[in-house]
């Protein structure tokens, strides 16, 4: 188990663990949990972290958060309004400050092992768009679910980007307007 313990700390993801000691996925999986490891997959790592920042911000904002345990539908419960928070820490290519955020119906797992369906309007009210620079949450977009296409850009630099509306829109997410809806 201390030879797991440092091969991840070396940053192999769960893949390449379970070829290095030739045990299965589940396997390195289910000893990961039991030696408390996470992921050493960067999307992973940077949902983690978007998520994170997230709700310390909300919670500075004075807003009730409550994170919600891996496998919900949502991530973050805030004022009573389920958020899913997305994280790009990554601009597009082709110049600019771009951040996509791809939101199929459909989802492969991890390794591809599996496909499930992800119904974003049943699941959350609102989806949280978080940008990271430099490990630090940049800007956010708090967009109504309803709003949510396969594939949504922001440009935070740009007055014409079409999310524009929804940029720090936490009043969104406030609990009056839980109450009036």
């Amino acid at each position: 188990m201390t030879e797991l313990a440092a091969a991840h700390a070396r940053g192999h993801t769960d893949l390449e663990l379970a070829e290095l000691f030739g045990a299965s996925l589940s396997t390195i999986k289910r000893r990961k949990e039991a030696l408390h490891l996470g992921s050493n997959h960067v999307p992973n790592t940077t949902g983690v972290l978007g998520e994170r920042l997230a709700a310390e911000h909300l919670a500075e904002l004075g807003m009730a958060v409550h994170p919600m345990p891996p496998g919900s539908p949502y991530d973050l419960l805030v004022n009573g309004w389920r958020v899913d928070v997305k994280t790009s820490a990554t601009p597009r290519k082709g110049g600019g400050r771009r951040y996509r955020y791809v939101l199929p119906e459909v989802r492969p797992s991890l390794y591809g092992q599996r496909r499930y369906a992800k119904d974003y309007e049943a699941d959350a009210d609102y989806l949280l768009l978080v940008v990271l620079r430099d490990g630090q949450l940049s800007t956010a977009y708090v967009v109504p679910v309803a709003e949510r296409r396969a594939s949504l850009t922001v440009h935070p630099e740009s007055p014409f980007c079409p999310l524009a509306q929804f940029r720090s829109a936490w009043h969104l997410l406030s609990p009056a307007r839980q109450a009036a809806v």
